[in-house]
C-alpha cells in the first residue's frame, strides 16, 4: 500500500493495529493487554553468533554417503598455500602468509561460506547466505570448499549431523529449515481461519476486533462475531488481508487521530464496510508476481468476510 504523510505531521506506531497513527494517544496500551498487543507484531529471533560452536569429537569424511563430521582442528588445504583451520571459538580461520592476492581473496570467500554452513548446522544462524546477501556467490564458494573435503554439494549432503538438500527453487536448504518452512506454511494456512488458528492469533483477532469496533453499536459487534463463526475467516491476516487497518490509518491522518472507522452507528459501520470492499477490489498498489497467488487467495477470503458482514448489517 502506498501512503504519504505530510511533512508537518508526526507519526507514531499504533501498537493496537501495527500501523502508523498521527495521535500519540493512540499508542497507549493498558498493562493487562501488553502480551496480546506484542503478539500482533512479527517477532525477530536473534541468533547468538558469539557462543562457541558445538563441534563433533572427531573429523570424519564419508564420501559414500556424502557426509562429513568437522571437528575442531579440521584442516582444509587451499590454493596458494593457504589453509583453513576450524576452531569452536572462531570457526574456520585462514592460515598462511598473505601474498598472492587472488588466492587470498578466494580463501576469504571459502572461509566465510563454510563458516556460514557450520554455524547453520549447529543452529547458531538460520540463513545460509546473509553473509554475502547473494545466494549464488555463497553457493559457489561453499561448493568449492566442500569439494576440497570430498563432499558434492550438487546432491544431498550432511555436515555435522545436519542434512542439506535442494528445495523447490534449487537452493541448498537444511532439513531443519525445510521442516520449519513446512510447519510455517501449515500454520499460516490455519491462521487465515479463526477456528484453526493458534491461540496467540485468536487472542490478537479478538483484541483487534474489540479495538476497531470499540465505538460501534452492540448489534454491529454481534454481527461481526457471527460472521467470524459462519465464515471461519480471520479478517486480520497479514501482510495482505488487513484492509481495515489501511483505511483506519488513512482516516487517522485525515482527522488528526480518529481511527474508529466503524463510527458509532449502524449506518457508519455500513459505510465503513462498503469502503473496505471498495479498497479490496481497487488496491492502491501491487504485489510482487511471486506473491500474486497468495494475495488473491487472501483478498478473496477478506472479500467474503466483509460481504457477509455487509449483508447482516443492512438487515439491522
Amino acid at each position: 500500500m502506498s501512503f504519504s504523510i505530510n511533512e508537518s505531521q508526526s507519526a507514531f506506531v499504533n501498537p493496537h493495529t501495527c500501523q502508523l497513527t498521527s495521535n500519540l494517544q493512540n499508542t497507549r496500551v493498558e498493562e493487562q493487554d501488553w502480551e496480546t498487543v506484542k503478539a500482533g507484531f512479527s517477532k525477530l529471533h536473534p541468533v547468538d553468533e558469539r557462543r562457541p560452536l558445538r563441534l563433533p569429537g572427531r573429523t570424519y569424511i564419508d564420501k559414500a554417503n556424502n557426509s562429513a563430521q568437522l571437528a575442531a582442528g579440521t584442516v582444509i588445504g587451499l590454493n596458494g598455500g593457504y589453509k583453513l583451520i576450524l576452531s569452536a571459538d572462531y570457526g574456520f580461520q585462514i592460515s598462511g602468509e598473505a601474498g598472492k592476492e587472488q588466492y587470498y581473496d578466494e580463501a576469504v570467500c571459502i572461509r566465510d561460506a563454510l563458516n556460514r554452513l557450520v554455524s547453520n548446522a549447529d543452529g547458531v544462524i538460520t540463513n545460509l547466505y546473509d553473509m554475502m546477501n547473494n545466494y549464488d556467490r555463497w553457493e559457489e564458494y561453499v561448493t568449492k570448499g566442500l569439494k576440497l573435503i570430498g563432499i558434492d554439494a550438487s546432491r544431498d549432503f550432511t555436515i555435522n549431523g545436519m542434512k542439506y538438500s535442494r528445495n523447490e527453487g534449487g537452493k541448498i536448504e537444511s532439513q531443519k529449515m525445510a521442516d520449519a518452512r513446512l510447519a510455517y506454511k501449515i500454520q499460516t494456512a490455519n491462521n487465515r481461519t479463526y477456528e484453526f488458528a493458534d491461540e496467540k492469533t485468536k487472542k490478537v483477532v479478538r483484541y483487534r476486533s474489540e479495538y476497531y469496533l470499540s465505538t460501534a453499536p452492540d448489534s454491529v459487534k454481534d454481527a461481526w462475531q457471527e460472521v467470524m463463526g459462519e465464515t471461519n475467516i480471520n479478517p486480520f491476516v497479514v501482510p495482505y488481508g488487513n484492509t481495515i487497518a489501511q483505511l483506519a490509518m488513512e482516516q487517522d491522518f485525515a482527522t488528526g487521530g480518529n481511527d474508529q472507522l466503524f463510527g458509532d452507528t449502524v449506518s457508519d459501520s455500513i459505510n465503513a464496510v462498503k469502503s473496505i470492499l471498495e479498497r479490496i477490489d481497487n488496491p492502491l498498489g501491487s504485489v510482487p508476481e511471486e506473491d500474486e497467488e497468495e494475495y488473491q487467495m487472501v483478498s478473496q477470503r477478506e472479500r467474503e468476510f466483509y460481504t457477509t458482514l455487509l449483508n447482516k448489517l443492512e438487515k439491522l
